[in-house]
C-alpha cells in the first residue's frame, strides 16, 4: 500500500524513526493507526456517557419541575 502525506507529516514521521524510538515507517504508522482506532472507540464510549448524563440531567430537571408546578397550584 502507498500512501501521500504532507511534507510536514512526512517530516514527522522521519523524526520519529530519527529519535530512536521506532525502528521504522511502518511501525510509526503502525502505532498511528492503533491509537486512532483507540481514539474512536473511546469518542464512541464519550457520546454514549455524555448522552446518560444529559438524560439523566433532563430527568432531574423534569422532577424539578413537577414539584415546583404542584408547589404553585397549592397541592
Amino acid at each position: 500500500m502507498n500512501i501521500s502525506l504532507t511534507p510536514e507529516l512526512e517530516q514527522l514521521v522521519k523524526d520519529k524513526v530519527d529519535s530512536g524510538r521506532y525502528h521504522s515507517v511502518s511501525e510509526v504508522m503502525g502505532e498511528a493507526l492503533r491509537l486512532l482506532d483507540e481514539r474512536d472507540a473511546c469518542g464512541g464510549l464519550r457520546q454514549r456517557l455524555q448522552e446518560k448524563r444529559l438524560a439523566e440531567l433532563k430527568a432531574k430537571i423534569q422532577v424539578g419541575w413537577y414539584r415546583r408546578t404542584r408547589t404553585w397550584q397549592g397541592n
